[in-house]
């Protein structure tokens, strides 16, 4: 496993990324972890990343095999992007609302439920084995989402000095700086 490693690139973008270890896409857990990761991006990281840092981009993605990719582009702090990642823990949970995550549902809502082509269907079903009745009861689980779940999740597994992790680092030749 490759853990705080400084990987140099040849490219001319900054970036910062980490993946975090959670739970696989069953887990009574996983809906937590995606309306989870939907709060990070619009209370946390879009307001520190991009606008105070200069981020381009910024995102908290689940997978579907259970892991959670943080990551910033064209990043002129990709050291303090890390630093933010690793703080997720202590800091998003005080900004966790009722109103956080209802948001954070219709938000959810308006990207799960879109028309699907066959080859979506098809790779869920052929390479990931998610079958329709797995969705639904995903969905289900999406309703009964409250802030007191959000915030356990927070806590429990977004905590980098737990849990093994994955994280990169290009600043176009710098180290990163940890503080």
């Amino acid at each position: 496993m490759i853990k705080n490693s400084y990987i140099k690139i040849p490219f001319p973008t900054s970036y910062a990324s980490r993946s975090l270890r959670t739970v696989p896409f069953m887990h009574p857990d996983s809906p937590l972890i995606r309306i989870a990761c939907i709060a990070i991006n619009t209370r946390f990281f879009h307001p520190i990343i991009r606008e105070i840092q200069g981020a381009y981009g910024t995102g908290a993605t689940p997978q579907l095999n259970g892991t959670v990719k943080f990551t910033s582009y064209r990043d002129n702090t990709p050291d303090l992007s890390l630093v933010a990642f690793d703080s997720i823990a202590k800091r998003v949970p005080q900004l966790i609302t009722d109103d956080v995550v209802r948001d954070s549902k219709i938000e959810l809502h308006q990207a799960i439920d879109y028309p699907r082509t066959l080859r979506d269907c098809g790779m869920q079903a052929t390479i990931y084995n998610i079958t329709e009745d797995m969705i639904q009861a995903r969905r289900d689980a999406f309703r009964r989402v409250n802030k007191d779940n959000i915030i356990r999740v927070l806590e429990e597994y977004f905590n980098f000095d737990l849990a093994p992790s994955i994280e990169q680092s290009d600043s176009l030749g710098n180290l990163p700086r940890y503080s």
